[in-house]
């Protein structure tokens, strides 16, 4: 096994931040370059268990699972891949100027995995490098306002 880690700082609250970066549908909207379709495959909340299907822009199609969620502090996605297992864990910290995100993939390459390690370990890090740059801009992007409705006649 292999870890590789990230942290960024996001100017706004840790629940605000948690509640974007968990919910699925969510990132839909703030990662648009990277998921481009998300399906819950169990039904009610999102919760510990809960499992979707997602199809990754490079990835294609996987299947993950919250294999942990504590609202607002921690949640962690477990997939299985090509390359091996990937648990991704996200854990939220309220310091001065809103969130601390971090984010650590612990990876269970298989033998493609473990010949391609130095590659996925880069990518990885790209990856969260992404996820946190993309969470910060979506969450300053000021909430559109509401256009006005044409006078009917």
């Amino acid at each position: 096994m292999f870890r590789v880690m990230e942290s960024t700082i996001i100017a706004a609250p840790p629940a605000q931040v948690f509640a974007v970066a968990a919910d699925p549908h969510e990132q839909l909207e703030w990662d648009p370059g990277t998921l481009k379709s998300v399906e819950a495959l169990t039904p009610g909340p999102l919760r510990q268990g809960a499992r979707y299907r997602g199809n990754f822009k490079g990835f294609g199609v996987m299947e993950y699972d919250f294999a942990e969620y504590v609202p607002g502090a921690r949640f962690a996605h477990h997939t299985v891949m090509k390359m091996g297992t990937i648990r991704h864990i996200f854990t939220f910290e309220a310091v001065p100027g809103g969130t601390r995100l971090r984010q650590e993939g612990q990876v269970s390459p298989n033998l493609l995995g473990r010949l391609l390690r130095p590659v996925m370990a880069r990518m990885l890090r790209r990856r969260f490098q992404v996820i946190g740059a993309e969470l910060g801009q979506y969450l300053a992007a000021p909430a559109e306002a509401p256009q006005p409705r044409a006078a009917a006649h």
